[in-house]
């Protein structure tokens, strides 16, 4: 029983000890994790912007034919493997991606272009596309939407074929969820 509360009484004054022995150096351990957990936070920051300006500059790259839609859709996976890898938030994601998208928007917007200058009758052709511009905002990257692009239809009173409501339908997924259907034929846009 004398040994039990000896053995007491030694670990209450060794657990003493410890914490005024190594107190201080676990409070600085503490901070020192605090600052270096800043700095990742800083460094994902930095990396976020990095990507996002990347990924403007290839997509105006690919406007004035400077890069391929493939070379381009590359470097976005790489550029969003790396960022996942380090854990960027998905704030910072949607925040990267946010112009990206509307450069993907307005190449399905010309892709279903040039598929709807195939589908029209000659005597609507024109009138049609003239329609289709003036419901675009090309300077703040605001692709017409595929409602739009219906609704035109139904305007011109023009069934859009299985083809059009099928790459309508991709296009539609893509600006809900950010994902690229059917890439191959995406990258002929």
């Amino acid at each position: 029983m004398l040994l039990g509360a000896g053995a007491a009484i030694f670990v209450g004054r060794f657990e003493s000890f410890v914490e005024v022995t190594f107190g201080p150096l676990k409070a600085k351990m503490k901070q020192t994790i605090a600052e270096a957990n800043a700095t990742l936070d800083q460094l994902k920051e930095i990396a976020a912007m990095s990507a996002s300006a990347m990924l403007t500059d290839a997509m105006g790259s690919n406007f004035w034919d400077g890069m391929t839609v493939s070379r381009m859709l590359s470097i976005y996976d790489s550029i969003i493997r790396s960022l996942r890898k380090i854990e960027v938030s998905e704030t910072q994601m949607q925040e990267v991606t946010k112009e990206w998208n509307k450069g993907v928007a307005l190449l399905y917007q010309r892709g279903l272009h040039e598929k709807a200058l195939l589908e029209l009758p000659q005597d609507k052709a024109q009138n049609f596309i003239s329609q289709w511009t003036a419901r675009n905002d090309i300077p703040e990257w605001q692709a017409i939407t595929p409602n739009q692009i219906e609704a035109l239809f139904a305007e011109f009173q023009v069934t859009p074929s299985e083809g059009m409501k099928t790459a309508l339908g991709h296009y539609r997924h893509f600006l809900q969820t950010g994902e690229i259907r059917n890439r191959e034929e995406f990258v002929s846009y």
